[in-house]
């Protein structure tokens, strides 16, 4: 069995994204680079193999910011740009699966060591694979460990349990992959309409 800190792993700080030039350094508008991560830019540390920096114009567009509107980057930009966004979007999803079998029975067998009570029967852990086998695994690691901290009751947490605790956790991962999917959608919208004028 594995223990639990081998189990769920991660961290949940990210990096800037690589700008080419030194933090610290001055553009030509004489700013300073922020050292402050947000959002926007802040590339979540499970992603950091993906290069990403190419879409970074994209994802950083405003939300209200309408597929019309960025027409004016003409054709050949906004097909590079849709190419990326797809191969980006597909890499994404490889580095963030969904839970698997194995990380929900290692983590009840280690919570129900650290509580002293049974592991499930094999269908029990069946009922909590199909329960929560949508989660994202980067979701249900966050999620154990909060419960880890938070569960004060002498029994195993129940699916419910993990949907909820989980509900809050990774919000950089959360944020990035809604601008990653925004930027994906409104390019290819961009490319309908220009193709549908032609």
């Amino acid at each position: 069995m594995k223990q639990i800190g081998s189990v769920i792993t991660g961290s949940e700080t990210g990096k800037r994204w690589s700008t080419g030039e030194q933090p610290g350094a001055t553009g030509s508008g004489g700013r300073q680079l922020s050292n402050v991560s947000d959002p926007a830019t802040t590339l979540p540390a499970e992603l950091r193999t993906i290069e990403l920096d190419s879409l970074r114009h994209w994802m950083e567009m405003p939300a209200n910011t309408l597929s019309w509107e960025i027409l004016h980057y003409g054709a050949e930009k906004l097909e590079t740009a849709a190419n990326a966004l797809a191969l980006a979007c597909s890499q994404v999803e490889q580095a963030l699966p969904p839970v698997s079998r194995e990380e929900i029975v290692d983590v009840l067998g280690s919570m129900a060591e650290m509580l002293q009570v049974s592991v499930p029967s094999t269908l029990g852990i069946k009922l909590y694979f199909g329960a929560l086998k949508d989660m994202p695994s980067y979701k249900f690691k966050a999620a154990a460990f909060k419960l880890i901290k938070t569960h004060k009751w002498p029994k195993l947490p129940l699916p419910a349990d993990f949907i909820e605790a989980a509900k809050e956790e990774r919000k950089d991962l959360d944020q990035f992959i809604t601008r990653l999917n925004r930027a994906d959608h409104r390019v290819k919208l961009a490319l309908q309409k220009l193709h549908s004028r032609s």
